[in-house]
């Protein structure tokens, strides 16, 4: 209190000897008690640096155990390029392999050439899922020409491919350079900085996905997220392939506090097959609509016990009359149960049961019933490995059918290796019965195997190398054999001129061999991308 007096003489004095109104008296107050603060807050300082030092007097090690410094401060190597994985990593393939995602670049960090879409792999972008921090970190850098980041993300990608072979053809083969123009606009609540769903149909898989979706956590009560996009590709080969596609996918999600989450995704797109029946036709576009809605109910009941359902329903249609035939509709119910072995293991079993009813083409109707243990495990800081492995049961419903019935091994799995902090690895193997993309098939046994590696050069240079091979078994209508391979190798190199806008330059090379000669085919293409996204 002694202060008080202090201050008060030094510079209350003057102004009652000249005259105090109520104001002054009001200011000088309150800047003593300020000023008083900063005093008492400096004493406290100086008794707590004063009996710090006497225990570090009495026993140094132990305060600093107890205040969580560790006695040796050299951190080892695998400290130093640490890596926490996303919790989306698991199944991950490129928007390259994407046909029927909606256009635009998906992840800050990869983007794929927009020539025609890939049927190979088809079950997401590589995208980051989304904790608190991510939103955080928004604050850091909140303005970009003068607007606020996070909630709305316009972006647009401008390419030109060059490729030998449109058609994918063995002979008569042709040229063409595509132009893509791909604008598109995301938004999100909360803010985001990166899009948190990753989803991609497949159109010859039963249910739209090749593969389970990953699971997306966060903290917020509820989440809303929604992506409109749209390409429009110019050939110059012939005019009449040129087409305007689009996308429109969402999600709602709401977490309650007894740890039950329910989620609602939808994806509605336009998008166009690439060329791949065994001739040249210009009037046959490989035009489709698919429609993917999940619901899905999520509930941790203990920290070991996990529960999940998914009900998804799945509709396929083309433009041309050509493609009746694989015009259907399917309905699945998919149950998950988990068990947390430890904090970086849980093991899972996974039933899924659908029905597929095909539009015209009756005797291609069928039951599936698919039964999965698997395990999911994080091992280190940089290993995380994802497999699931089991039967499936398809049982054609149609009276009239003749198709024989398939039983066999269902399998997904990935292994990703973090090796530094600018180099990534990635394999995944899956093998699967999918539904027809021949007229004289019934359905077909894929066994498919894809490696990714990723190499920051520099803050600015990336490059990525990706190779994917496929072998497909036909159950041929007919009697007749057909069984293919295919490969697909794709280096490519992004330089980023700002974190908003960066380009691409990348090579593929797609050859496919058959049984059957006519599907052969073997093609280059030569791809510069620029993207834009804010």
């Amino acid at each position: 209190k002694s202060i008080y007096a202090i201050l008060f003489v030094m510079f209350a004095m003057p102004k009652i000897c000249f005259g105090l109104s109520s104001t002054d008296s009001e200011i000088i107050i309150s800047h003593l008690k300020v000023v008083n603060g900063h005093f008492s807050h400096l004493h406290h300082n100086d008794r707590e640096s004063t009996d710090l030092s006497n225990k570090l007097q009495r026993d140094p090690d132990q305060l600093l155990n107890n205040r969580g410094v560790p006695r040796n401060f050299q951190s080892s190597s695998s400290d130093s390029i640490g890596f926490s994985p996303p919790s989306k990593d698991a199944m991950i393939p490129l928007a390259s392999d994407v046909a029927g995602a909606p256009p635009g670049n998906t992840d800050n960090s990869e983007s794929a050439p927009t020539e025609e879409s890939d049927a190979m792999v088809q079950s997401g972008d590589e995208k980051v899922s989304l904790l608190q921090e991510d939103a955080e970190s928004l604050e850091e850098e909140d303005d970009l020409f003068g607007i606020k980041r996070g909630y709305f993300h316009p972006m647009l990608s401008l390419s030109v491919s060059y490729t030998d072979n449109l058609y994918n053809l063995d002979e008569d083969r042709v040229e063409n350079v595509l132009t893509v123009i791909a604008p598109g606009i995301w938004m999100s609540y909360p803010r985001r900085d990166e899009e948190p769903l990753a989803i991609a149909s497949h159109n010859s898989s039963a249910g739209g996905l090749q593969y389970m979706l990953e699971d997306y956590e966060a903290t917020d009560r509820y989440e809303l997220y929604l992506k409109a996009a749209a390409q429009y590709k110019h050939y110059s080969d012939d005019s009449e392939l040129n087409d305007f596609e689009y996308g429109i996918e969402g999600m709602g999600r709401y977490n309650f506090p007894g740890g039950l989450t329910l989620q609602i995704t939808d994806q509605y797109t336009r998008s166009q097959d690439r060329f791949d029946l065994g001739y040249q036709d210009s009037s046959l576009l490989h035009l489709f609509y698919s429609n993917l809605l999940i619901g899905t109910a999520d509930w941790k009941i203990t920290e070991k016990f996990r529960i999940k359902g998914d009900v998804s329903l799945f509709f396929l249609r083309y433009d041309d009359d050509e493609f009746d035939y694989l015009e259907r509709d399917d309905l699945f119910l998919e149950l998950y149960g988990y068990f947390n072995w430890t904090k970086k293991t849980s093991i899972f079993l996974n039933y899924k049961y659908g029905m597929i009813a095909f539009d015209t083409y009756n005797d291609y109707d069928s039951e599936q019933h698919l039964l999965y243990a698997g395990i999911k495990w994080d091992s280190t800081k940089k290993t995380s490995l994802y497999a699931k492995a089991g039967f499936q049961d398809k049982q054609y419903t149609n009276d009239g059918s003749t198709f024989a019935d398939q039983f066999g091994l269902a399998l997904e799995a990935q292994l990703r290796y973090r090796y530094s902090e600018k180099t990534i690895f990635q394999f995944t193997l899956y093998k699967k019965n999918e539904e027809t993309d021949s007229l004289q098939a019934q359905d077909k046994n894929v066994w498919g195997a894809s490696f990714s590696y990723d190499q920051e050069y520099t803050d600015k240079l990336k490059g990525t190398f990706r190779t994917k091979f496929e072998y497909a078994d036909y159950t041929e209508i007919s009697g007749e054999e057909r069984d293919e391979w295919r490969l697909v190798l794709e280096p490519k190199i992004r330089f980023a001129f700002r974190d908003w806008i960066n380009a691409e330059l990348g090579y593929r090379f797609d050859k496919r061999d058959s049984t059957q000669d006519r599907f052969d085919y073997y093609s280059n293409t030569i791809f510069l991308k620029l993207n834009l996204e804010l």
